[in-house]
């Protein structure tokens, strides 16, 4: 009596969730499918456990019960899977796709389980029906993508798999992936197989074809873009900037401003005469820290030229190499950096300087300035020669400071000014 009463109450709530269900678009079905089944299932375990009866003992009185109750069947399924027994487990999905035809998620999960027990041509008719009653479910997209390409027709296949990324972009990069693997991964052909439509798909695609070191498509991908946001072209910069492609990232940087430098060498804002910016700045000066010490600031005040400086104030910490800045360079190729620099009551066993590294190999040290002094000194001018590597793209011109051993607190202040760059 207590099983026959369990089931009874599973199934009450099974014909519920059915009558909801038939009142309600057709994607939420899927959703009540999983409830009800899900339902009867805690039930059965529940029957199981109180009566010293197997779950699959349950799950045959439930289908005795109501042998035209579909999450019976869903749940003799599920039963069956965890088991191990894929052909039952499809069996009993079979006959809930028979008393539920328009299910697409009955029909998806057909699907996998043909699939997986090595039926492709049933697996993919179980897909397709379930792609009639829901165009736009992603999941029969995908799987029936997967079976296609697994047959070899590549071409189908990614018509499917693109559809199922337009419906959930969480696919987007998984797609692309396959698409990277299924072309040998040649760059040309993965774009001909993604074929994509929206300036979202393009970017995200150039992103990866730019960690693939395919600078040229990832390119070409970027001019197709019509409508580009800020986020997005800052993550495509900073892509570049991780796969050490300066060049390209200054190029795409400066297009998207309508300047063209023509492949001039030069410091971005090197009198100061612009305000700076702390945080993720990939061109122009970028200020070390969120706070504290040191505070780095512009100053009108104190120049040498122009209408403004920059400023250090240290008081102990040295907060890490406190500004510096990336510019282009030609590979193999004779540099003379400049700038003038102004110190005030400057105290610490390891002085300011100016570094100047290779960009792709931030412990290469090109060249370096002479300390600036100690204590208070008026404006003096400074010139630091390098050559780059022969393969460089870019340098990094940094305030750091002399090695000394820990603690090695620095105070004072440093005005720098005048920053200019000159093949020699």
């Amino acid at each position: 009596m207590r099983i026959t009463s369990v089931i009874g109450a599973a199934c009450c709530f099974a014909l519920l969730c059915f009558g909801v269900w038939s009142s309600a678009r057709t994607g939420l079905s899927r959703t009540y499918s999983q409830y009800a089944a899900q339902e009867l299932q805690d039930n059965l375990n529940a029957v199981s456990a109180e009566n010293g009866v197997s779950l699959q003992t349950a799950i045959t009185k439930a289908i005795e019960h109501d042998a035209a109750n579909p999450w019976a069947y869903i749940a003799a399924a599920q039963a069956s899977e965890a088991g191990d027994d894929t052909q039952a487990a499809m069996r009993f999905i079979e006959r809930a796709v028979n008393l539920r035809p328009e299910d697409f998620g009955l029909w998806v999960a057909l699907g996998r389980l043909r699939d997986k027990s090595g039926d492709a041509t049933a697996a993919r008719y179980a897909f397709e029906q379930a792609i009639i009653y829901a165009p736009y479910y992603a999941e029969a997209h995908w799987q029936l993508g997967n079976v296609l390409l697994r047959e070899g027709n590549q071409a189908a296949a990614f018509e499917e798999l693109r559809r199922a990324a337009a419906s959930d972009p969480a696919l987007a990069a998984y797609t692309i992936n396959l698409a990277w693997r299924s072309s040998g991964r040649d760059a040309a052909t993965t774009v001909e197989l993604l074929q994509p439509q929206t300036d979202e798909a393009r970017l995200a695609l150039a992103n990866f074809l730019v960690a693939q070191g395919n600078t040229a498509e990832a390119l070409s991908l970027y001019e197709q873009a019509r409508s580009v946001s800020e986020n997005a072209m800052q993550g495509l910069l900073t892509r570049l900037f991780e796969t050490k492609n300066f060049r390209l990232a200054r190029d795409l940087s400066l297009k998207r401003q309508g300047v063209t430098l023509n492949g001039m060498d030069t410091i971005s804002n090197g009198g100061f005469e612009s305000e700076l910016k702390r945080g993720a700045t990939l061109f122009g000066w970028r200020i070390a820290g969120s706070g504290g010490s040191p505070q780095v600031s512009v100053d009108s005040s104190v120049k040498s030229e122009g209408k403004r400086s920059v400023v250090i104030r240290w008081g102990g910490d040295f907060g890490g190499n406190n500004l510096s800045q990336l510019f282009i360079v030609e590979p193999d190729t004779r540099y003379r950096l400049s700038f003038i620099a102004r110190t005030q009551e400057i105290v610490s066993g390891g002085l300011p300087l100016v570094t100047v590294t290779d960009a792709a190999t931030p412990t290469l040290t090109l060249a370096q300035s002479p300390p600036l002094p100690s204590g208070t000194a008026d404006w003096k001018p400074y010139v630091v020669d390098f050559t780059t590597s022969p393969t460089a793209q870019a340098v990094v011109v940094t305030l750091a400071r002399e090695g000394c051993a820990a603690p090695c607190p620095i105070f004072g202040r440093v005005w720098l000014d005048d920053f200019e760059v000159q093949k020699s």
